[in-house]
């Protein structure tokens, strides 16, 4: 057993020690007094004497025939007492002077800081409760015997100090710790509490208000959770001198109260801190009140009489124990039954969040709503959470096509443009329309990868920065944005139930081609930049992205005001959003080079698709507007039907009017580029005109110096030359030529007279 503290001598003289939560410092100790202990908080005696317990003569007749002669605990309904249970006989003028109506119901102690009662004994009241106890074994039936031959691993124990009737003591502070220490080394767990301030209640028929008419005998309460040696009834009644009667365990108590039986794992644990409550009486019934002193816990209260009066509230120091008897009943409470939960078991809160799960409660949800049963659950509530969202994926899938479909919206542009800016005000303005429906839709941001597995049933999905790893592989991508179906998902450890989200949002940093091939090939634009600038390794087949292209219901340009910076107020208010539908065009397929945002090539792709303006529209929440809007009235019919009417027309409104205005802006637009059109063609004629007259005059020149020219070939190249009696041949091209044999032959005639062949001539001879 864990020691109380220092062992107690023999003759009792020594004190004992316990942790108390709340005074001092978190190591801080106080006496557990078991000779010198203070009787009231603030630490003093009472009448400054210190408590001794007498004959009880005083004691009306209906609180002796409420005890048997065992010291049975009674109803606080059912019995009577004054003060002389608690002081001595030398303050019965104090005692005359006590109006007992004047005591508080139900009366509390201020806080956990106070100090566990002391009862002192003297030795022939020691002697006294062991006559008393082998008496009251000698009188025990043969059902009583064979009862103390069961083995409990928790029993509880209460006995009143003095019997009723006959005044003579039955139980002492002394056999109480001589007993503990008899039963020391199969002990795991104890704790234990004088009772002194306990209420006798009378209740007016009339108002049903509690009025406060004695006090009840002083009595103890002690709890132990012994090891797996277990001992009897009968050598825990023999270690403590109780009548064996007075030893029960849980499940005689559960039995006559109705409570929990506890079975299984943990079962000790639960039924010791469960009897531990009452100690204090503290509870987690669905009747019992609010702490007078201390608001955060609940305390009993007596079902049996009318307005259920409260029982009186000990603070936890009163309890000696051979453990943080505070923190470790707050950690029992918090996985328990609390009154707050309506009285209910932790078996029976956890069988409600499970229900509350099936019914289609998020996990989250369910997770602040009961987080002890959550976490004690947890497994079973993520099985069944998987279960509810198979089933009701495959009834909402049901639906897509003739009742809703699913729209993909992808925002493109170069890095730090606010694309996510616009994709998260869209999620809201879903949000909100959906909530004029009376519909709760939630958005979500999955993982950049196995994304999938991080949807759940959310009805808005928002992807950062989409990747080729957005998705397992391009087949599975193709099924997830379809807007026309939903089927079970592909991913990890198992396949996932099918997502269904209403809306898909994603933002990219990519061109739309690149991203396709990227999606195609599985690879970073990076890495395909990489390869293409190799001959032996560059893409030499076009690859056919269309079924990817074709499910993007809107795709948006986004760029911000250059001189925006980082403000992102400035950005929400100054970007520009281009808004396209991908169409599929009527010609024939063609082939196009697919590049980076930077420029780089990666590869060719085998498209039909063409960009279809709808819009330009300054301003996030503007923009974001339009989009909700559209999406709302042309792929969720269910939820614009249930829109009231007069705030849908109001939304068609200025989404027609948006409309009409890009309209107006496509038609001008459209104008501009045929008169430019007209332009270029001009421009181009007169170009290819001026280019005619050119090679026409280079053809009559041409032909005019052959006609000319007198050499045996004409020249046709660069390279060739006209011969030196040609007349085309230029006069600084004649002077260059003779200059050149001049040289040479100068050069050859001095290597001649170098070599002493040839007489120096004079210059005029030469």
């Amino acid at each position: 057993m864990t020691p109380l503290g220092p062992t107690p001598s023999p003759d009792l003289e020594g004190t004992t020690t316990t942790p108390q939560k709340g005074v001092g410092s978190p190591d801080a100790v106080v006496e557990n007094p078991v000779l010198e202990g203070a009787l009231l908080a603030d630490g003093k005696r009472t009448n400054g004497r210190t408590v001794f317990d007498q004959p009880q003569e005083s004691l009306s007749d209906q609180a002796l025939d409420a005890r048997d002669s065992l010291g049975s605990r009674a109803s606080v309904s059912e019995t009577d007492a004054d003060l002389g249970a608690v002081f001595s006989d030398t303050d019965a003028a104090l005692v005359e002077a006590v109006d007992y109506a004047d005591f508080d119901i139900p009366g509390a102690d201020e806080n956990d800081d106070v100090s566990p009662f002391v009862i002192e004994s003297t030795p022939e009241q020691v002697a006294e409760a062991e006559v008393f106890f082998e008496a009251a074994k000698e009188k025990e039936t043969r059902e009583q015997k064979a009862r103390a031959r069961m083995r409990s691993r928790v029993v509880s124990i209460m006995q009143y100090r003095a019997h009723p009737k006959t005044g003579e003591v039955m139980m002492t502070q002394e056999q109480i710790e001589a007993g503990l220490r008899t039963l020391g080394p199969c002990i795991h767990r104890v704790a234990y509490i004088w009772h002194l301030f306990d209420r006798l209640v009378d209740v007016d028929e009339g108002t049903e208000q509690p009025v406060c008419c004695g006090l009840k005998g002083p009595h103890v309460h002690i709890v132990i959770w012994f090891t797996e040696d277990r001992p009897t009834i009968r050598a825990v009644s023999d270690a403590l001198w109780v009548p064996s009667a007075r030893v029960q365990p849980p499940k005689e108590i559960a039995a006559q109260e109705g409570t929990e039986l506890h079975k299984g794992r943990n079962a000790a644990e639960k039924a010791f801190f469960d009897l531990a409550e009452y100690l204090t009486h503290e509870s987690r019934g669905a009747n019992a009140i609010q702490g007078v002193n201390q608001p955060e816990r609940y305390y009993l209260v007596d079902r049996a009489q009318p307005g259920k009066p409260g029982k009186y509230q000990y603070g936890r120091g009163r309890v000696v124990a051979n453990f943080d008897f505070s923190a470790s009943l707050d950690a029992h409470m918090a996985g328990r039954v609390r009154a707050a939960d309506g009285g209910q078991t932790l078996r029976q809160r956890k069988i409600k969040l499970r229900r509350a799960v099936m019914d289609g409660m998020e996990l989250v949800e369910a997770r602040e709503k009961d987080r002890d049963a959550y976490a004690d659950d947890l497994p079973r509530l993520r099985e069944l959470a998987r279960e509810y969202a198979e089933l009701s994926g495959k009834k909402v899938a049901e639906q897509i096509g003739p009742v809703w479909r699913k729209s993909f919206v992808l925002a493109a542009g170069p890095t730090r443009q606010g694309k996510d800016l616009v994709l998260g005000e869209l999620g809201s303005q879903l949000v909100w329309m959906a909530g004029l429906a009376g519909c709760d839709w939630r958005v979500v941001k999955p993982a950049g990868r196995n994304s999938l597995e991080g949807i759940g049933r959310a009805e808005v999905v928002h992807h950062e920065d989409m990747r080729h790893k957005l998705v397992p592989d391009y087949d599975e991508g193709l099924r997830y944005f379809d807007p026309n179906q939903a089927v079970e998902a592909a991913t990890r450890f198992r396949n996932t139930a099918a997502p269904t989200p209403r809306a898909i949002m994603a933002s990219t940093s990519e061109t739309l081609l690149s991203l396709g091939v990227t999606m195609k090939r599985r690879a970073s634009s990076e890495h395909l930049a990489e390869l293409a600038s190799d001959h032996k390794t560059a893409p030499r087949v076009a690859v056919d992205i269309d079924e990817f292209l074709f499910r993007i219901g809107w795709y948006l340009e986004v760029s911000k005001p250059d001189d925006a910076g980082d403000d992102v107020d400035r950005i929400r208010e100054g970007m520009l959003v281009s808004i396209f539908r991908v169409r599929e065009s009527a010609g024939e397929p063609r082939i196009e080079r697919a590049y980076t945002r930077g420029g780089d090539w990666i590869g060719n792709v085998w498209t039909r698709h063409e960009l279809e303006p709808v819009a330009v529209i300054k301003g996030c929440t503007e923009a974001a507007r339009f989009l909700a809007i559209s999406i709302i009235q042309e792929r969720n019919q269910d939820v614009a039907e249930s829109i009231p009417v007069e705030q849908m027309h109001e939304l068609a409104t200025s989404h027609a009017q948006i409309e009409g205005d890009a309209r107006e802006r496509a038609q001008q637009r459209e104008i501009e580029r045929m008169q430019q059109e007209l332009a270029d063609a001009e421009r181009a004629k007169r170009r290819e005109e001026a280019e005619r007259a050119r090679r026409a005059a280079e053809v009559e020149e041409h032909e005019r110096m052959r006609s000319v020219c007198t050499c045996e070939r004409f020249p046709v190249s660069a390279w060739d030359a006209h011969e030196d009696e040609c007349p085309l041949l230029s006069a600084e091209e004649r002077e260059q030529r003779a200059g050149e044999k001049q040289r040479i032959a100068d050069e050859r005639l001095a290597e001649i007279r170098k070599n002493g062949l040839v007489l120096d001539v004079p210059e005029s001879r030469h």
